[in-house]
């Protein structure tokens, strides 16, 4: 395609916006502005009041997302949940007014569905539902109160029920958590683990190897499934559980989607909000602090056009971009030598996430295109695989409208 037509089509398609959308650009770090009410318009979106469940065909364009918002009236407990047509791969991430990103998962047990449950106050959110393989699809997507509505996947395919009923009943005991407790043994070995919570609190819990790319899901007491995670770091899983438990006994189903016979290092302990932060930090998932306490090098002002070599590792490295001019940007990451795979992440000067990418095009390579205001933006930049380094090339360009 000549270049001066894909200029024209890019610019074309930035400035299109599809009528039902929520006029509300400063929601949910400025993503609410290309959302839609969930109840088809803001006066029918309060889940806390609504009769029935909230739910929506999302049309997902590429690495493009589709962005719900509903509001809470009173606090309750809710139940966020995506799943993709024909076997689609969901990612979905639950984020509060200003841009905090509150839970998220991709595979709700054994589906590549996803399915998040918190308990919210009053308030506006946003519900980010895209595809894991960046790719074009379609999705339902629903909120429901959790003790009120039928959900839209059923707990037993969410790993619940019986045979996690059964497992919990005979898993070996990691002990009480009130200092942090560890178990380390294969999926095929430990297939379920169970721990105590000596009093009402917030949790963090981890698997680590990534040989195996261990999954990991969290169970009540009851046998429902309350969280679940893949992915959230590298090949490895977390689940950061802010919202309090109650005491009791919990369960921990561990499985591996790589090599089952592996050691997975599964460790439960208090939510420590620092900690859980930095992580995301390094991920590339939230802005660094503005302690200095993360380097972040700057780059030189950019009117039209950056290009840069960086080598780096699955911890993500930090640029400060200065965008003098407005206009549709284009943002690229190549491996210089092909053997890499970039991650990339943009926020704005007030740390509210943008957008993202992993995979473009069927590519390993990284692209995000974005409408920009001059202004300071921070930008992440990583190795996906976990403990591996490699050498990348970073283009940002600005595309002109052709004369």
């Amino acid at each position: 395609m000549p270049k001066s037509i894909l200029r024209t089509l890019l610019l074309s398609a930035a400035l299109v916006v599809p009528a039902g959308f929520a006029s509300a650009q400063n929601l949910c770090g400025g993503m609410g502005g290309n959302g839609i009410w969930l109840g088809g318009a803001e006066d029918a979106s309060d889940i806390s009041t609504s009769d029935t469940h909230l739910q929506q065909l999302a049309l997902i364009l590429g690495n493009q997302g589709h962005v719900g918002l509903f509001s809470v009236s009173e606090q309750t407990t809710v139940r966020v949940e995506a799943e993709g047509m024909l076997n689609g791969d969901t990612v979905l991430r639950l984020i509060d007014a200003t841009g905090r990103v509150i839970d998220e998962n991709d595979d709700w047990g054994n589906s590549v569905s996803s399915r998040v449950e918190q308990t919210l106050s009053p308030g506006t959110y946003c519900v980010s539902t895209t595809s894991f393989a960046e790719t074009g699809m379609s999705a339902s997507v629903r909120v429901s109160r959790a003790q009120d509505h039928e959900p839209l996947l059923p707990d037993a395919a969410a790993g619940g029920g019986a045979n996690s009923a059964e497992g919990c009943a005979s898993a070996p005991d990691m002990g009480v958590l009130s200092d942090p407790i560890t178990y380390n043994a294969s999926a095929n070995d430990a297939p379920y683990l169970r721990f105590t919570l000596p009093e009402d609190g917030p949790i963090s819990l981890t698997a680590e190897n990534s040989d195996a790319d261990p999954t990991l899901a969290l169970i009540d007491p009851d046998g429902r499934e309350i969280a679940s995670n893949d992915d959230a770091d590298g090949l490895n899983s977390r689940i950061d559980q802010q919202t309090p438990l109650a005491a009791g006994e919990y369960c921990l189903s561990v499985g591996a989607i790589g090599d089952a016979s592996l050691p997975i290092l599964v460790t439960a302990a208090p939510f420590d909000p620092l900690a859980a932060m930095m992580i995301s930090v390094n991920a590339g998932e939230a802005a660094p602090p503005l302690d200095g306490t993360v380097p972040i090098e700057p780059l030189s002002d950019v009117a039209n056009s950056v290009r840069f070599d960086r080598v780096t590792s699955s911890d993500a490295t930090w640029y400060e971009v200065s965008i003098t001019q407005p206009g549709l940007w284009v943002i690229d990451a190549i491996s210089v030598d092909g053997s890499g795979d970039p991650w990339i992440s943009l926020f704005d000067d007030f740390g509210r996430r943008l957008a993202s990418n992993d995979d473009v095009n069927g590519t390993r390579d990284s692209q995000i295109v974005l409408q920009l205001n001059p202004g300071t933006y921070y930008f992440a930049l990583k190795e996906l695989s976990d403990g591996e380094t490699n050498s990348f090339r970073v283009r940002f360009e600005r595309w002109v409208k052709a004369q």
